[in-house]
């Protein structure tokens, strides 16, 4: 098994929350109600469980964001690790053999092949972090677009509470 096939469930999850992060900012107010008091209420009651839900879902992806960050690290750790041990371990060995001499580049590249298991391992790690990052940004997006149609129904609601203290 591949580490993309073992990492395509959370890849899926990932996909998941922002085409649920979308569908729940895309939120249109019932406008038949001719009472704007009564539209204000039952929008801000719709926009805020559609935020809770949101919070939700920006929680899970917040956690599981520091999660690959972690992963991320010590898997670069570990290659960094890996790559120098591969390179101590050929500056042990001669840089003659026979009659061929061998250049710090050929001795670079065979450290990097020494490590290339823990250098991919690495590079993916922080291929999942950037993809935890970019639905991280995007779920947030989303959430400020709820955010600001609650704000601006609270202000309506301000409003009109103000209006009616006004005329008595």
């Amino acid at each position: 098994m591949s580490d993309i096939d073992a990492a395509q469930p959370l890849i899926d999850r990932l996909n998941a929350y922002t085409a649920e992060a979308k569908a729940l900012a895309d939120f249109e107010p019932d406008l038949s109600q001719p009472d704007p008091i009564a539209l204000a209420a039952t929008t801000l009651a719709a926009v805020r469980a559609r935020l809770d839900r949101m919070d939700g879902i920006l929680v899970d992806i917040t956690v599981g964001r520091a999660q690959t960050h972690r992963l991320a690290i010590t898997a670069k750790a570990t290659a960094a690790d890996a790559w120098d041990a591969a390179a101590m371990k050929r500056r042990a060995a001669p840089v003659q053999r026979g009659e061929e001499y061998y250049s710090a580049r050929e001795r670079e590249a065979e450290a990097n092949l020494a490590s290339l298991r823990e250098l991919r391992a690495a590079r993916f790690t922080a291929e999942l972090a950037h993809l935890h990052d970019e639905a991280h940004d995007v779920v947030r997006i989303f959430h400020r677009r709820l955010d600001r149609l609650r704000n601006d129904v609270l202000a309506l609601l301000r409003t009109a509470s103000f209006e009616s203290h006004l005329e008595r």
